[in-house]
C-alpha cells in the first residue's frame, strides 16, 4: 500500500511539473508572438511616417534593390525579454518606393 501511494505522488509531482513547465512555455511564445503582431501591422501603402511612428526608427537605411528612387530601412526586432532567452535575432525589412509609401516587407532572420 505504500509503495502505491508513493507512486501516486511521484505521478502527482510529475504532472504539476509538467503542467508548470507548459504554462511557462506558452507565456513565453506569446511575447514573441505580440512582437509579431506589431511588424505585421506594417502594410503596403502605408507612408514612412506611419511606420516609424509604430516601430521607431531603423537601425540602417539602404538604397531599395526593387524601386528606383526608393530605400529600404531595416528594423532589428530585438526584445530584451526573448533575446536572452531564446538568443533570438531578426530583422525586418521595409522597402519604400520614391514618395515614401511601404511596397514591400518581410522577416529575415
Amino acid at each position: 500500500m505504500k509503495e502505491r501511494n508513493y507512486a501516486l505522488l511521484i505521478g502527482i509531482v510529475v504532472t504539476v511539473a509538467l503542467f508548470c513547465f507548459f504554462q511557462w512555455r506558452v507565456s513565453q511564445d506569446s511575447q514573441l508572438t505580440a512582437e509579431f503582431q506589431t511588424y505585421a501591422k506594417v502594410k503596403n501603402g502605408m507612408a514612412m511616417e506611419e511606420v516609424e511612428a509604430l516601430l521607431g526608427p531603423p537601425q540602417s537605411v539602404r538604397k531599395s534593390s526593387i524601386s528606383a528612387g526608393g530605400e529600404m530601412r531595416i528594423y532589428d526586432i530585438y526584445n530584451p525579454k526573448i533575446k536572452g532567452k531564446w538568443d533570438f535575432n531578426a530583422y525586418l525589412y521595409v522597402d519604400y518606393d520614391s514618395t515614401g509609401r511601404v511596397i514591400r516587407t518581410r522577416i529575415n532572420d
